[in-house]
C-alpha cells in the first residue's frame, strides 16, 4: 500500500491498552486508514508482517533506535495482541 499525502502514526497495539510511544509499535497509515482503524488490533497476517519489520529494526545499528527496541521481543508483542483480542478488542482488516 502506498501513502500518499499526510499520513497518521498509528500504535499497532492500541495505546489504550500498551501506553507506549516506541519504535516497534508503530506504522506509517493513511488518516483514513488510521480513523478506521481506531482501537482495533490487525488482523494476524499484518501482526506477521510487523513482526518481520521489527526484527529488522533491531538490527539497525542506531543510538535511537536501539534504545526504542531496548526489552523488545516478538513473543511479548503477540502476547500483548492476544491479551488484546481477549479483552473485547476487534480486528481490523485491511
Amino acid at each position: 500500500m502506498t501513502i500518499t499525502g499526510n499520513a497518521d502514526v498509528d500504535h499497532i497495539i492500541p495505546w489504550r491498552l500498551v501506553r507506549e510511544d516506541k519504535i516497534w509499535n508503530f506504522v506509517l497509515a493513511c488518516k483514513k486508514c488510521n480513523s478506521k482503524k481506531s482501537d482495533k488490533v490487525p488482523e494476524r497476517i499484518v501482526m506477521y508482517k510487523v513482526l518481520e519489520r521489527n526484527e529488522k529494526i533491531a538490527n539497525v545499528t542506531n543510538e535511537i533506535v536501539s534504545f526504542d527496541m531496548k526489552g523488545y521481543s516478538a513473543d511479548t508483542m503477540m502476547r500483548l495482541w492476544n491479551y488484546a483480542k481477549i479483552g473485547g478488542y476487534k480486528e481490523y482488516y485491511i
